[in-house]
């Protein structure tokens, strides 16, 4: 079942850090991994130490901040805390090189903690449920660093531009999941029955990982929480 939760968010993280950057420059630079206790984010950090790449998380809340630093996270930073920006740069004085950022929700404070050249990957720019969203950034600024922002959007691709990225992923990434240097995280598994309950679940935004739906239509057993 854990396996469940890696192509999607896989191919999204390949798309971020291999069509943004050549994977021969990566080594030594610096991500900011944003909204890390979704079903991307534990993916992400650890794919990104495979990489070689040195990892800053944001996540939500302080509670979750021992969970994060177990997939090997180099630093954790409290998203809601005043002083984000001010926190990220202590821990990379220069500024992050790249942002891989769910929703783009805070994306203006995350360019504050970029270098000079840095590259930003969006990821689910609609949001839950796909809905519209306004998002105001500063393009002075934007053209003062030299920055560069990707919106990923993997889902309204043809079957062949998903097949060459699946490749990709295969040759680039997956050694990492055969080696179990990388490991999905599921917090949450539904019977197929109950997946108006495991929808609302993923709306409270209060899981870590990855929700799966199991397809064996059983009326006993109901969700648990994976271990």
């Amino acid at each position: 079942m854990m396996l469940a939760g890696l192509p999607y968010a896989s191919c999204c993280i390949w798309l971020a850090l291999f069509k943004m950057q050549s994977p021969k420059t990566l080594k030594d630079k610096t991500i900011l991994i944003c909204e890390c206790s979704d079903g991307i984010g534990p993916l992400a950090i650890q794919y990104a130490k495979y990489m070689g790449l040195k990892v800053i998380a944001s996540i939500g809340n302080s509670d979750n901040l021992m969970i994060d630093d177990y997939y090997g996270a180099d630093f954790c930073v409290d998203h809601s805390s005043r002083n984000f920006v001010f926190e990220v740069l202590q821990k990379c004085r220069r500024g992050v090189d790249f942002v891989l950022d769910c929703g783009a929700s805070n994306l203006e404070t995350h360019i504050n903690c970029c270098n000079y050249g840095y590259k930003v990957a969006i990821v689910d720019l609609g949001g839950e449920g796909g809905e519209k969203k306004s998002i105001s950034i500063n393009f002075f600024t934007l053209g003062i660093m030299q920055g560069e922002i990707k919106v990923i959007n993997l889902r309204s691709k043809d079957f062949q531009y998903k097949a060459s990225v699946i490749a990709g992923l295969k040759s680039d990434l997956w050694p990492a999941v055969l080696q179990k240097k990388v490991v999905p995280k599921t917090d949450f598994c539904f019977p197929v029955s109950e997946v108006r309950q495991a929808l609302d679940r993923i709306k409270k935004n209060d899981c870590v990982g990855k929700i799966t739906v199991r397809m064996d239509f059983e009326k006993s057993g109901g969700h648990h929480k994976m271990q």
